[in-house]
């Protein structure tokens, strides 16, 4: 064989063992630069052929063939994590049938178990990589943060970085969003107006902001109280308000306060912003560039210095977490990860594809006439409620401004929605003060509420059936309607009840405050706004409960 010839064996041997390590080898091992490579390497046009093995689409599956629905996703190091509401998921590598679609195959690494810990995950939120210190800190709803540790020394990988308490008086922080920043974490809370950072050194948070509650703003004041996603790039924070605005902030170490870090903002992010726009995912990737997604329009919003394009999905689309990866981003869409190229973006005025809601809840109206939906997580389904350590599963419905209908106790309730009644609490007696308080403590005791007392503390309540799995709950109601009774049809706004205060311990003497309805929407046996965060179950309600509807 001639020298030449040798040299070409060579090669073509070099390039076969290659194209056998980036399809076969796991993502585990070294498989980030294998998906990377992919991406990066394959021509833009091939994402647009409807055809499979392309390596821009990826099925998430388990070890079971299951198909897997997470939230969010990170790179630590050259491996993938996937977050769910109740587990991480580790990615094991890519699969690539002979026919059919590209995998990946994910393997479940469960949440501490009841009692493992002395706080139980409860709905995880989000999620962040700590590099320096090899760990992934998971925020949960109650806003109790967990770290999982990947370093192979380590005998127990989960344990608490900090249980939530309730010690700042109202309102009690709400922490929607996490980044990391110089191997600590930020969270905003917009209930409190504050970027907190919590440091690996102290269980106690320390405020960035100057924090002034939203009732006491004034010109000129850090107004965090619409923020919804937190990143940090290059020792740069941005916080994404829900109307899009984008504001950048530094932190500093501040000699005038003994040395203690603050925040100061640096300025908004002038951006030209689609029509619109519904906000519920911040990117920031390290070369600067910022993704906003949007679930709810099915668009992503990509901002590089002072222009700004998107990426248009399909309808059916369910755009969830994203990583920068090559020249573009991968992104969760439903049970697939799919990959964009920059090249594929276009204009801001792209009509975007408002997103399929579920068949089942397009027609539900609010069940208290004249009102508007509120306009802060705190109040909505998986936002936090400290005083019982548990995660809220309802709207709750106070008077809102602008609404037509001041809701006071005795303010009428009517159903969103037809059906069949399966509870009405027409006798109903409202805990004493002693029961209320041994409640409290139970709850306080075991850092969770159980399901009998979250019962308790709902009050008198009317419970609707509609059938294919939607199933309405009216609650904290003064009284139900005496007409009502188990098995009997109820039409949508038919009169059921009236607002009250009952199972929250404002019924005691003296304590008559608050008068709301909590309201809870339950598909499938899951709370509506489960496995999502608090921006995207405020942009579906705002899908469902259009201004338009009455």
């Amino acid at each position: 064989m001639g020298s030449w010839a040798i040299v070409l064996f060579k090669g073509l041997c070099f390039f076969a063992a290659l194209f056998v390590s980036l399809n076969v080898k796991s993502l585990a091992d070294n498989g980030w630069s294998a998906f990377a490579f992919e991406a990066s390497a394959a021509k833009p046009q091939e994402a647009v052929q409807k055809t499979t093995n392309n390596h821009s689409v990826y099925k998430l599956q388990d070890e079971g063939g299951q198909s897997v629905f997470a939230s969010s996703v990170i790179r630590a190091g050259n491996d993938l994590y996937f977050l769910g509401p109740q587990c991480l998921w580790w990615c094991l590598g890519a699969k690539t049938p002979v026919q059919g679609e590209d995998i990946l195959i994910l393997r479940q690494i469960k949440a501490p178990a009841n009692n493992e810990l002395r706080v139980s995950w409860q709905e995880a939120n989000d999620f962040v990589y700590l590099p320096q210190r090899q760990v992934i800190a998971v925020l949960d709803k109650s806003g109790d943060l967990f770290e999982y540790s990947l370093t192979a020394s380590t005998e127990k990988r989960w344990s608490v970085l900090r249980a939530n308490g309730s010690k700042l008086g109202p309102p009690d922080p709400e922490y929607i969003s996490l980044c990391e920043a110089d191997n600590n974490l930020l969270l905003l809370d917009p209930e409190r107006n504050q970027i907190w950072l919590q440091s690996a050194n102290t269980q106690n948070l320390q405020p960035l902001t100057a924090g002034v509650l939203s009732w006491k703003l004034k010109a000129g004041d850090t107004n965090l109280t619409d923020g919804i996603a937190i990143a940090n790039a290059k020792d740069q924070i941005f916080v994404l308000r829900k109307s899009g605005l984008l504001i950048k902030y530094n932190i500093n170490h501040d000699a005038k306060h003994h040395g203690s870090v603050r925040c100061y903002a640096l300025g908004q992010i002038s951006y030209k912003r689609p029509t619109k726009l519904k906000p519920t995912r911040l990117y920031v990737s390290g070369d600067g560039e910022v993704y906003v997604v949007e679930r709810e329009n099915n668009r992503v919003v990509r901002i590089s210095g002072s222009q700004s394009s998107s990426f248009i999905f399909p309808a059916t689309s369910n755009l969830r977490g994203m990583i920068k990866a090559g020249d573009g981003f991968w992104i969760i869409d439903g049970d697939h990860l799919v990959y964009k190229w920059n090249k594929m973006e276009e204009t801001i005025a792209a009509k975007a594809n408002p997103r399929n809601s579920d068949p089942r809840l397009q027609k539900l109206i609010l069940p208290i006439a004249g009102q508007v939906l509120p306009g802060h997580a705190g109040v909505y389904p998986g936002a936090r409620r400290l005083y019982r350590f548990g995660v809220h599963a309802g709207l709750d419905m106070f008077h809102q401004p602008g609404a037509k209908v001041h809701v006071t106790t005795g303010t009428p309730v009517r159903a969103a929605c037809a059906g069949e009644v399966v509870r009405a609490d027409l006798n109903y007696r409202d805990m004493n003060c002693a029961t209320y308080n041994r409640v409290i403590r139970e709850c306080f005791m075991a850092h969770q509420t159980s399901p009998k007392n979250e019962d308790l503390l709902r009050g008198c309540q009317v419970w609707i059936d509609s059938g294919n799995g939607l199933l309405t709950k009216y609650a904290h109601l003064d009284k139900a309607n005496h007409n009502l009774h188990v098995g009997m049809n109820v039409r949508q706004g038919d009169y059921i009840g009236n607002v009250g205060v009952s199972g929250t311990g404002e019924n005691l003497p003296g304590r008559a405050r608050y008068p709301h309805l909590h309201f809870e929407t339950w598909l499938d046996g899951k709370y509506l706004g489960y496995g999502l965060t608090p921006p995207e179950t405020m942009s579906l309600f705002e899908d469902i409960f259009a201004s338009g509807k009455k």
